[in-house]
């Protein structure tokens, strides 16, 4: 993150596992493309070895959408 970037943490519950996991959004990333960081719960917290990224492309998005403002303050 840079500069000006704006994050937002969230707790949810994204894989039916019965574990919380941990979503980022990054509305800033990438020049205002945004992106979303998603870190599964696992027995001993949280599994960065199954972390999923997620920028604009992912989902074929326009630039400069914001991916993640929903998540962000």
């Amino acid at each position: 993150m840079t500069s000006g970037d704006r994050a937002v943490l969230n707790e949810c519950h994204l894989w039916d596992h019965g574990r919380a996991d941990l979503t980022v959004g990054a509305d800033g990333e990438d020049t205002w493309d945004g992106a979303v960081l998603c870190l599964p719960g696992n027995g001993s917290g949280l599994g960065h070895g199954s972390t999923v990224f997620h920028g604009r492309s992912a989902f074929g998005l326009a630039a400069d959408l914001r991916l993640g403002n929903t998540l962000t303050p």
